[in-house]
């Protein structure tokens, strides 16, 4: 905090202030914050996204993609998507299809069709 008195008279004090949040950084890391709390970090490896209080993350690296929200998550790579939530599931691969909700279960695998 820094107080500026104009022509040493305390009754025309001025302040002004700065807010830094201590967090443990690489050097080669480049942090935005934004008043709102959301967070940008970009680095050699990934770009991270990070919603206020950490309610919702996005992760780019460079054979992946990965986000969550809430208790819902996934990643994408180039071979294979997995998508996850409280009440299903989704993966698909280069082998197989699966789609599961609630108690039921779809696979598509080798070209059979499967349902549970």
């Amino acid at each position: 905090m820094d107080v500026y008195l104009k022509d040493r008279n305390e009754r025309q004090a001025g302040i002004r202030s700065n807010y830094r949040r201590e967090e443990e950084a690489e050097p080669s890391d480049k942090i935005i914050t934004t008043p709102g709390e959301y967070v940008l970090k970009l680095n050699n490896e990934a770009i991270y996204i990070r919603s206020k209080e950490k309610e919702t993350e996005l992760e780019i690296l460079e054979d992946r993609i990965k986000i969550r929200s809430s208790d819902n998550k996934g990643f994408i790579e180039k071979e294979e998507i997995d998508l996850e939530g409280k009440k299903g599931k989704i993966l698909l691969n280069n082998s197989v299809s699966d789609l599961k909700f609630n108690s039921r279960e779809l696979e598509i695998k080798g070209g059979k069709i499967s349902m549970k």
